[in-house]
């Protein structure tokens, strides 16, 4: 027998959880409720307009309830200082009796793009660590209101701190470049991955480049393409720190990475680290095999079109794998 409902007390609760929420966060964009949440919202509010007492539930929305099993919506919550950069919160409130919850909402976070792995954990884990706080307190679901807003100002609190420890280490790295005399020519250095494609790996190889000062561009597929513009010791410490902590729950024999060219410049090709995978046409069973053709035109068109040979189509250039 599949969940009964839960009681009208923990439904209500549920319902004006929705209400306190449109009220906090008022500004168009702020909160989104799912369609079908925000279909049952606007039937129970029409039900609740006709008459004068709150109505129980009519059939339709007891079916509907009982369908979704929870209401959900999401909240964009602002930080201080990534105003442009909002984190986005999922949260679930369930319907169901047998909940081992007792109706507590159910939040989770969403990476923001200017953290790193590392820190979007940390996130999650405050999550975590809140809600075992909530359960331990003895916390339902007449106290979500609270509760969502709590873990928001957490949230929000601790990424403005994460950010800010990142951005020192970011500066703390440029003061050292400029401090240290023999860092060395720049150069451009191109490595090729076999395969690249995990989508937070893919992230802290763009992200990881602020901190020591390199620019270039991250080409995920079969084949996946990494170039670094920057000195032989930045390319150097960037790609050990990418091994040792991104790549860090990865089994060494897997960390299939191979230097293929490095070349002295003069000056750089690109202003910062980006990905460009979404740039390039896509094909093979699994839709992960970049149109090299278009590689080709692209790096021409930003002028390092003259690594092809070396970086593409190596001659004389051996392969291997990165440890």
């Amino acid at each position: 027998m599949s969940p009964s409902l839960a009681d009208d007390v923990t439904l209500q609760a549920q319902f004006d959880t929705c209400t306190v929420c449109e009220s906090v966060y008022p500004n168009p964009g702020e909160l989104v409720f799912e369609p079908e949440t925000q279909s049952i919202l606007e039937s129970r509010k029409n039900q609740l307009d006709s008459v004068t007492d709150a109505p129980a539930l009519n059939d339709d929305l007891v079916r509907r309830l009982h369908k979704v099993k929870t209401l959900k919506l999401f909240i964009q919550l602002r930080i201080v200082d990534h105003p442009d950069s909002p984190l986005r919160i999922s949260v679930q409130l369930p319907l169901l009796i047998g909940d081992s919850t007792n109706g507590l909402a159910k939040i989770a976070v969403q990476s923001p793009e200017y953290l790193s792995r590392a820190d979007s954990e940390r996130l999650g884990q405050e999550v975590e660590e809140a809600a075992v706080q909530a359960l331990a307190d003895g916390l339902t679901a007449v106290d979500n209101a609270g509760y969502i807003m709590d873990v928001a100002d957490r949230l929000t609190a601790l990424a403005s701190a994460l950010w800010q420890a990142a951005e020192d280490v970011r500066l703390s790295h440029l003061v050292k470049e400029e401090v240290i005399a023999d860092d060395g020519e720049l150069q451009r250095v191109w490595f090729w991955f076999p395969s690249l494609s995990t989508r937070e790996k893919r992230k802290d190889l763009v992200n990881y480049a602020s901190r020591w000062r390199l620019t270039g561009f991250v080409l995920a597929g079969k084949p996946g393409l990494l170039c670094l513009e920057g000195t032989s010791r930045q390319a150097e410490e960037y790609m050990s720190a990418i091994k040792s902590e991104s790549w860090g729950d990865i089994p060494s024999y897997q960390k299939k990475v191979t230097e293929r060219f490095r070349q002295p410049i003069s000056s750089r090709a690109f202003t910062d680290m980006q990905e460009i995978t979404h740039l390039i046409d896509q094909h093979g069973q699994r839709n992960n095999r970049g149109d090299m053709s278009q590689v080709r035109s692209w790096m021409e068109k930003h002028g390092v079109g003259d690594a092809w040979g070396s970086v593409v189509v190596p001659t004389g250039v051996g392969s291997g794998n990165g440890s």
